[in-house]
């Protein structure tokens, strides 16, 4: 819950104050409405003490010159999970960004074996797990011609287990092309 106000408090703080700053020209006199990306890194999962491969692709829209929406989809490899996230991004200038994301975490139902693995089985409810998560990020938007850009990232993702909170920083670099 704390983590919901934060990323609330952190919304409405850059929302009010971004039209106080000062307008900044924008990179060769044109500046990307659209923005596609494709994001390859890792997730580290606090409870398991594990880093795992993570792949993804985000859209984003530039509602304001220093505020875009969008939506993401990441896989993380090996705990066979999904995230789908509606990113927030405000644009601070400079190539720094804040990104604040709502989101869910879906992922196969596990069991424990006898040992503690965990592992993915079939059970008398069957389906998916889906939890909420909230993500909090920052990320430097480094042009390379125009309208690509590689753009190193890193967020901490709060996961609402039901029974517990949990968190997963989420590292790596995003290949974003500008339309």
């Amino acid at each position: 819950m704390r983590s919901l106000v934060a990323t609330v408090t952190l919304f409405l703080l850059v929302v009010t104050v971004g039209p106080v700053w000062a307008q900044e020209g924008h990179e060769n006199g044109h500046e990307h409405r659209h923005e596609v990306a494709f994001f390859a890194g890792a997730t580290y999962e606090a409870d398991q003490e594990k880093n795992f491969a993570t792949l993804g692709g985000e859209y984003e829209f530039k509602i304001h010159p220093r505020l875009g929406i969008g939506a993401g989809l990441e896989y993380v490899a090996d705990i066979d999970a999904a995230l789908l996230v509606f990113p927030f991004t405000f644009h601070l200038g400079g190539g720094f960004m804040i990104v604040a994301a709502p989101g869910l975490e879906i992922e196969p139902r596990h069991e424990s074996d006898s040992h503690g693995v965990r592992s993915s089985s079939e059970n008398e409810t069957g389906g998916d797990e889906t939890d909420f998560l909230a993500r909090l990020g920052a990320q430097y938007k480094v042009g390379i011609g125009g309208r690509y850009a590689i753009v190193p990232h890193i967020a901490i993702d709060f996961v609402d287990r039901g029974d517990r909170m949990s968190r997963a920083w989420v590292y790596g670099a995003k290949f974003a092309i500008g339309f």
